[in-house]
């Protein structure tokens, strides 16, 4: 995972000591397709311009579902 988390750091823009969760990784995924070209790898600079030109900000943690559902 580490070598997963210190991509998910550079394609967002994180400090190297920043934690890095599930979600921000599954975001990074998310990015792949976006940044494949047809016979080609996908790089660091094509993850960074998907990103960018999805305009998507760092990723932001999912909010909590309550335990309980209140009738």
């Amino acid at each position: 995972m580490t070598d997963l988390d210190a991509l998910v750091r550079q394609v967002f823009g994180l400090a190297d000591d920043t934690d890095v969760h599930p979600w921000e990784r599954r975001q990074l995924i998310d990015l792949v397709p976006h940044g494949k070209r047809s016979g080609h790898s996908v790089t660091l600079s094509d993850l960074i311009k998907a990103r960018e030109a999805q305009q998507r900000p760092t990723p932001a943690p999912p909010r909590p579902v309550p335990n309980e559902i209140a009738f």
